[in-house]
Formats: C-alpha cells, sequence, structure tokens
C-alpha cells in the first residue's frame, strides 16, 4: 500500500526563497531538515543553504557553485 504525502510545491519554494534572501531565518525554521521536502531539488538546495550558513558563507551566488560545481 502507497501512502500519500502531502505537500506544497509553493511552500517548498517560499522556504527556499525566503532562506537565500535572509539566510539568518535558518535559526527559525524550527526542525525542518531537507529530507521534509518532496522535491528532490529542493531538498539539496535546502542542504547546500544549511551547509553554507553552518560554514558562514555566503548564500546567495554560492548555492549555484555548490549545486553546479563544474560551474
Amino acid at each position: 500500500m502507497r501512502t500519500h504525502v502531502n505537500h506544497s510545491t509553493d511552500s517548498e519554494h517560499a522556504i527556499l526563497g525566503a532562506l537565500l534572501r535572509h539566510p539568518d531565518a535558518i535559526d527559525r525554521i524550527g526542525a525542518l531538515k531537507p529530507k521534509h521536502f518532496h522535491s528532490e531539488a529542493h531538498s539539496h538546495i535546502m542542504a547546500a543553504i544549511i551547509g553554507l550558513v553552518s560554514a558562514g558563507k555566503p548564500v546567495d551566488a554560492a548555492v549555484r557553485a555548490v549545486l553546479n560545481p563544474r560551474g
């Protein structure tokens, strides 16, 4: 039996967009983790944002470099 999981692509976009504009808000998202995103791409972006913030690096342009290391 397959379990249906509710998800909202718009909500995922909103969260990622907010974190890209205000990375310091990462401490206000509670227990939200990359695995909670339905979209695999969104999960990767969230992981990149968390990693960059944890390392004290700027998030905006750096997300592209993390997601596409070959340029």
